[in-house]
């Protein structure tokens, strides 16, 4: 038994990459982001803040700000984010002058940190990004491997399929299929709560690659994930409270070589 209360999120990204350096080990780029969005419908409220938008949205003034300004982000050549520098330090600055005696502050710079930081940008990297093995693939070619995504939250563990779609001299696409889920009986802390969630979904991402390096030059990737949040209000003397949760994300990558 529980109170069924459900939220709804999705967030749309679109990011530039330019290419400073190609190192024995890896790539080392410069990353903006071009756009950003967030809705989130919940129970007490629907939140919409888009970059895009000419409508006076709450929020959007601590969004734009992020828009246009570099980090550096390194990968290997298998895809992987090595480190990433420079982007706490801008959500930082755009943090620390937001007035923190306005109502409502606190959630958007928790939208700040956990949609746009760190941790998320390697996840969306790595989505866009295929993973190569360590052997060579040619068209028709398919190939799997495991990883975990981690968000301010909680983990996802995905089970990705990639395979080479199409081949030219010029470019190649990469299409990889996902399997998203949380680990069994994941609990974590929510307002000082204990809390189980159990969430599962699927992914698609498709990439352009130049053949030649690997390098991605577009890609898009969109994502579904549906489940269950249980926060736990025994201690209260009620029942639990059951949050059905559904968060899609669509994100849009351009790299510049040139």
């Amino acid at each position: 038994m529980g109170i069924d209360q459900r939220i709804d999120m999705k967030m749309f990204m679109k990011t530039k990459t330019e290419i400073e350096e190609i190192t024995e080990t890896g790539v080392i780029m410069s990353v903006s982001y071009q756009r950003l969005a967030v809705e989130s419908l919940t129970p007490a409220a629907h939140v919409v803040i888009d970059t895009d938008s000419r409508e006076d949205q709450p929020g959007l003034q601590y969004l734009r700000p992020i828009l246009g300004k570099n980090f550096r982000v390194t990968l290997n050549y298998n895809g992987i984010v090595t480190h990433v520098s420079g982007l706490e330090k801008i959500i930082m600055d755009i943090t620390s002058e937001i007035d923190s005696t306005k109502a409502a502050v606190q959630p958007y710079k928790n939208t700040l940190s956990d949609a746009f930081g760190v941790e998320n940008i390697k996840n969306n990297l790595e989505y866009i990004s295929p993973y190569y093995p360590d052997y060579k693939v040619s068209a028709g070619d398919e190939w799997t491997y495991e990883k975990v995504s981690k968000t301010a939250q909680f983990e996802f563990q995905l089970i990705n399929l990639s395979s080479i779609k199409d081949l030219t001299p010029n470019n190649v696409i990469i299409q990889t299929n996902s399997a998203i889920s949380t680990a069994e009986n994941t609990t974590l802390q929510i307002d000082g709560m204990d809390a189980t969630i159990s969430m599962k979904g699927n992914q698609v991402a498709e990439m352009n690659a130049d053949p030649s390096t690997g390098i991605v030059k577009n890609g898009v990737i969109k994502q579904s994930i549906i489940g269950d949040l249980i926060l736990d209000m025994q201690d209260q003397g009620i029942e639990n409270l059951k949050v059905p949760m559904k968060i899609t994300t669509d994100i849009e990558v351009e790299i510049i070589t040139d």
